[in-house]
């Protein structure tokens, strides 16, 4: 499903199911057995974690800024017949690392397109059996090194579903939560959506007594100009509890530290550099197009452009024209909070403390750990809507969100406003240190 038609089955969901939601929410309990037990199993607070903390040890940083958990993903952990791949060993062997220094696990499942692309379809009984075959192979194998598991990632978009459905990417969830649901023990078993989506939860209510919370991903204001306020996270997780009934842990939220909306000169800029003269030149030859990209992202675009109607379509969707053009839609961002490294602090400092007044909101993982060198998706390494999320940059110096995470989480103060001006200084001359002259220790300067 193209990324414009979730939002429209969303809508429409929506207007039917939310209303009664959002009437039922101030009158049921929040504090209940149901929401306390992920507290319980973690020392009675709420979870505190980031997505991709495990790209280098860096277990001093981590522990400073309250970061307890660590969301990480793991493929496909067995073959057919049940025996270890190579695979899940490294990624039992780096769980077993960190659990040793203190970090609790929350393991991301394989999810549907993985298994396509090696030939067994979730929809058949073949393919149904071997993702009975993993989940077993999972909750047995996770004794001991994960704390949580996340059956799949997003499954109502195409992009992590592989094309097979909503109806069949909930029916992928409940055949993992029909066999790790027994034998889970005092591990929490969840799935993760986007936004409120009613249609999912109405969808997977059968399997619901296996499930010990369900996952919010939501970036309000880093990609859609609509809803820009911070109170929408709130809202939105009242909205799911009040639906199923389950606590929510946001599984992923995060706000960019760059990313400005392009000009029309701009854009034709970048039009002409591919040769074309509009968007419809670009349209009508796509190959022209691919033939000078990058070569990740044009495996991304072969791969999802299967599910829309032409190339051509693909490319000037919402999902991907703004990759194209290297920017965020205009009016992309929550007042008060620019998408610059200090915006991004402030975006943190208001969201944590109003997340940790609600009881039914389990946990919260932030997106992510450190800015990438490139882009899994389009492959541009200064496209902001894959490269910036990070609470650490790519040289991996903390960016001021990391202090104001700390200090919402941990006890750590945040520097004064002249120190963090004279962090974001250094910060930018080890990014680029050409352009400052002058300087020969930047390490020194930082104190570190």
């Amino acid at each position: 499903m193209p990324l414009e038609d979730h939002i429209k089955s969303q809508i429409k969901y929506a207007l039917r199911y939310l209303p009664p939601a959002l009437v039922r929410y101030p009158f049921i309990k929040k504090r209940t057995p149901v929401t306390q037990r992920p507290r319980d199993l973690n020392g009675g607070e709420q979870i505190h974690g980031i997505c991709h903390g495990s790209e280098e040890h860096d277990y001093d940083k981590l522990r400073k800024a309250g970061i307890q958990w660590l969301r990480l993903d793991c493929g496909q952990p067995c073959t057919p017949e049940g025996e270890p791949t190579p695979e899940w060993e490294n990624t039992k062997k780096r769980f077993l690392e960190f659990k040793a220094e203190g970090f609790k696990i929350l393991m991301v499942t394989c999810f549907p397109d993985g298994l396509l692309h090696k030939g067994y379809d979730p929809r058949t009984p073949k393919g149904e059996a071997y993702c009975r075959t993993i989940a077993r192979f999972y909750i047995t194998e996770a004794q001991g090194v994960v704390d949580a598991i996340q059956i799949g990632n997003e499954l109502s978009i195409a992009r992590f579903n592989g094309g097979i459905g909503l109806q069949a990417a909930c029916n992928f969830i409940g055949v993992f939560a029909e066999e790790m649901g027994p034998l889970k023990g005092d591990i929490l078993l969840g799935y993760n959506c986007i936004g409120p989506q009613a249609d999912m939860h109405v969808l997977l209510k059968p399997w619901r007594k296996y499930l010990d919370y369900v996952g919010l991903d939501i970036y309000i204001g880093s990609f859609f100009a609509q809803g820009c306020y911070m109170w929408v996270h709130n809202l939105v997780a009242a909205l799911l509890y009040s639906l199923t009934g389950l606590p929510v842990i946001l599984t992923e939220t995060g706000y960019l530290s760059e990313g400005q909306p392009k000009t029309k000169a701009q854009k034709l800029e970048i039009l002409r550099s591919y040769g074309f003269e509009s968007e419809k030149e670009l349209h009508d030859n796509p190959e022209k197009f691919l033939s000078q990209f990058n070569e990740v992202g044009v495996r991304y675009v072969r791969r999802m452009s299967s599910h829309s109607e032409s190339v051509g379509d693909f490319l000037l969707s919402f999902d991907f024209i703004n990759h194209i053009y290297k920017q965020l839609p205009p009016k992309t961002f929550i007042k008060g909070c620019p998408h610059t490294p200090e915006g991004q602090a402030e975006f943190f400092r208001r969201l944590l403390p109003s997340l940790a007044k609600m009881d039914c909101v389990a946990g919260t993982f932030i997106y992510h750990w450190a800015d990438g060198k490139g882009a899994c998706l389009c492959g541009q390494y200064d496209c902001p809507i894959e490269n910036f999320w990070g609470i650490l940059d790519a040289d991996r110096n903390p960016k001021p969100a990391y202090y104001a995470i700390g200090e919402a989480w941990g006890n750590m103060e945040t520097p004064n406003a002249e120190t963090l001006v004279a962090l974001e200084e250094v910060r930018l001359m080890k990014a680029n240190p050409t352009a400052y002259k002058g300087y020969d220790d930047v390490d020194a300067m930082r104190g570190d």
